[in-house]
């Protein structure tokens, strides 16, 4: 199974990814309905494949441009938006005598760690992120699927057919991914969110171009390749806009990620 992910929740490798949010850099204008991976491979409106075509469509492929991606978008638009809110501390199982309180201890600051993060990663640019994205998994699941049935969204890739998502919030150690696969014969179809990541919209946009390739390609792509790429920056224009995504096209082009012209 291919599975797409980008690491947060590991602690102690966190602070590297600090550095100064980048401004959004914006270049000629041109109408962003021109991406989209229908445009060269998919089937605009949805393949209408079977929930195991899709899935072979997009397994056991290689990934050559995932770094290169996740590279770009952090330049585009950085994960950490907040550098200046001080990281808790964990506490040290050396500094308590009693376990319990040893626990407790470290209960609260997962609590703290929880909230810290929300905090620094929290990008909402969008209307209907300013209507749904409060930090909750219920907001998490209201924009996606406010997303996922807008109009321009349906005309493009379809409704998913029997690939249709379950939408998960965790505290997994990746900002975000979709799945499509099988396990122990059932179907699954999961986008999920790390919680860390439940007000930054950016992160949300990037998994749904991943499901939106999955459910509209009609040949075999790779998880981060042309078709990708050509969706990711179609819906960030639908959704945050053209200055974002034209940024976006940007530094995927400085990059070499390929977006297929």
């Amino acid at each position: 199974m291919n599975k797409e992910s980008r690491t947060f929740m590991e602690v102690e490798d966190f602070e590297s990814m600090f550095a100064q949010a980048s401004v959004v850099i914006k270049h000629e204008q041109h109408d962003q309905k021109t991406h989209g991976s229908w445009a060269i491979s998919g089937q605009k409106g949805g393949s209408g494949f079977t929930h195991r075509m899709m899935y072979q469509l997009k397994r056991n492929r290689a990934d050559s441009m995932a770094k290169k991606v996740y590279e770009a978008e952090e330049k585009n638009h950085s994960q950490i938006q907040d550098t200046k809110t001080p990281q808790p501390t964990a506490p040290n199982r050396a500094d308590f005598d009693e376990y319990d309180d040893y626990n407790n201890a470290h209960k609260k600051y997962s609590k703290d760690f929880l909230a810290w993060s929300k905090k620094v990663t929290t990008s909402i640019i969008s209307p209907l992120a300013e209507k749904h994205l409060d930090g909750t998994p219920t907001g998490v699941n209201g924009y996606v699927r406010d997303v996922l049935r807008q109009d321009w969204f349906v005309e493009a890739f379809g409704n998913g057919g029997e690939a249709k998502p379950q939408i998960k919030v965790s505290s997994a150690g990746e900002a975000g991914s979709y799945q499509i696969g099988f396990k122990n014969g059932n179907p699954y179809s999961v986008l999920t969110i790390n919680r860390g990541y439940s007000k930054n919209e950016p992160t949300m946009i990037h998994e749904i171009a991943h499901y939106a390739t999955t459910i509209s390609a009609t040949t075999s792509h790779d998880g981060h390749g042309v078709e990708f790429a050509r969706n990711h920056i179609f819906i960030a224009g639908e959704v945050m806009g053209e200055s974002f995504a034209d940024g976006l096209e940007k530094v995927y082009r400085e990059a070499g990620v390929e977006i297929g012209d």
